[in-house]
């Protein structure tokens, strides 16, 4: 865990420049802990909040950040699917849906009310 939080700030930069290389203006921010308005005794502590803008149009959401350690010679897609945070459906890798870290951004999205996550994940 304290290896992930050193990477965070590497992955935000890493995250930033792909979205920017694909025409889109993010900004990051930290962010605290939330608790849920309807809901008091639920709360989420996200990575991140985004703002983006693309064009004509601004969205926020949210930032959720993993680091995960890859066997030797594995691809990250493998160790996704190794760690079951990703299922290979039909040469597909899709979101497993029945994995924690699915549930934690879920999660996060209730109690915050935001709509979207981008969920990023290095090797």
């Amino acid at each position: 865990m304290k290896d992930g939080l050193n990477q965070e700030p590497v992955i935000v930069n890493e995250y930033t420049k792909e979205k920017e290389n694909n025409g889109v203006s993010v900004v990051v921010k930290d962010c605290g802990f939330y608790v849920s308005s309807a809901y008091g005794f639920l709360g989420a502590s996200p990575d991140g909040l985004i703002t983006e803008h693309d064009g004509n149009t601004e969205s926020t959401g949210l930032l959720e950040m993993k680091c995960i350690q890859l066997n030797d010679s594995e691809t990250l897609t493998d160790a996704l699917v190794r760690k079951r945070i990703c299922v290979s459906v039909n040469d597909c890798v899709k979101v497993n849906i029945k994995h924690k870290c699915y549930y934690q951004v879920q999660h996060q999205v209730f109690v915050t009310g935001k709509t979207w996550t981008d969920f990023v994940v290095i090797g």
